[in-house]
């Protein structure tokens, strides 16, 4: 029998129609099993299939972006009309 994932597992899913997904297992069926995406999307992979596990790394206060776009100090000068 073909391996499995197990309910919660972030999986990624490399379709050969449609190119490569990843998400997390929220449905086990007899032949295949069903995935969320980021996206909200639910796609079907079979067991047979190309997939595999992999870690899933939850975003930390540090991941957060806190760049901020440098202003411009210097003050255009009016245009004489």
């Amino acid at each position: 029998m073909a391996k499995q994932p197990d309910f919660g597992d972030w999986i990624e899913h490399t379709c050969a129609l449609n190119g490569r997904f990843e998400g997390r297992v929220i449905e086990k069926l007899s032949m295949q099993f069903i995935y969320k995406t980021d996206n909200g999307y639910e796609r079907f992979c079979l067991y047979t299939e190309a997939w595999r596990k992999i870690p899933k790394l939850e975003k930390t206060d540090e991941d957060e972006d806190t760049h901020k776009p440098a202003r411009n100090t210097k003050q255009r000068k009016k245009r004489k009309a």
